[in-house]
């Protein structure tokens, strides 16, 4: 049913240019069409935290987008345990 699905997603974006060897993921530049002539750009997410997430019903039976899912929640934890940022919203979504 749709409240099986029902979920919410804090992700977080690199909002700049790593130096030297970092890996990065360039942004994505969408250029204006003729409808709306607005430009937009995509952010690579590095990090992601869920509310009632769950992951059956969410993602492909292959593990791979398990894998993925895991691996940005994990991101999103180290970098706040590394920055020592206490991030009310985190804490809410990751209890």
């Amino acid at each position: 049913t749709l409240k099986d699905l029902e979920a919410c997603f804090l992700t977080y974006h690199s909002l700049y240019t790593p130096v030297g060897d970092a890996p990065s993921q360039a942004p994505v530049v969408t250029y204006p069409n003729e409808i709306d002539g607005i430009p937009r750009i995509s952010l690579p997410v590095y990090g992601l935290s869920s509310y009632k997430f769950r992951g059956s019903l969410w993602t492909s039976s292959s593990g791979k987008d398990n894998q993925l899912v895991n691996s940005l929640l994990q991101a999103a934890d180290n970098w706040l345990r590394l920055l020592q940022v206490h991030h009310p919203d985190y804490l809410f979504f990751s209890r």
